[in-house]
């Protein structure tokens, strides 16, 4: 059978789907870079699964540029942000003044708080072999 090159202007607009291309037949290789943008793609096509480790940078999410020194951290309800951690103005660190949840202090940790600290009712602070937590 001879090879015969088919022009895209001879394949009209969506006659090849998904159905049609065989699995594993078009590679990275095969598209040029920035040829896929966002608006190529239909809503939930890009799952966690199908990124690479660290691929994502802080351009590809939806929130504000955090400023030098702050990290990012989550509300634990899905919703994250940058904010400075540690010390504020590089002298002052700053806690909270009562413990929300459990916490267990690892084996062989230490852990320092300013107090005064009080426990929410039913809240336990576990140390674990060898763990020191200070109030100071």
């Amino acid at each position: 059978m001879a090879v015969r090159k088919i022009h895209t202007s001879s394949i009209p607009d969506n006659a090849i789907t998904t159905d049609h291309i065989g699995t594993g037949v078009i590679v990275t290789d095969d598209i040029a870079a920035n040829a896929v943008t966002t608006t190529d793609l239909i809503d939930d096509a890009v799952t966690a699964p199908k990124l690479a480790t660290n691929s994502v940078g802080v351009d590809a999410l939806n929130l504000s540029d955090g400023t030098s020194g702050q990290a990012l951290i989550t509300n634990g309800s899905g919703t994250i942000s940058f904010s400075s951690v540690g010390a504020e103005d590089d002298i002052f660190y700053t806690n909270a003044q009562s413990v929300a949840s459990n916490y267990t202090l690892s084996a062989n940790r230490s852990a320092m708080t300013a107090g005064p600290v009080t426990l929410a009712s039913g809240v336990t602070v576990t140390l674990a072999s060898n763990a020191r937590w200070v109030v100071v």
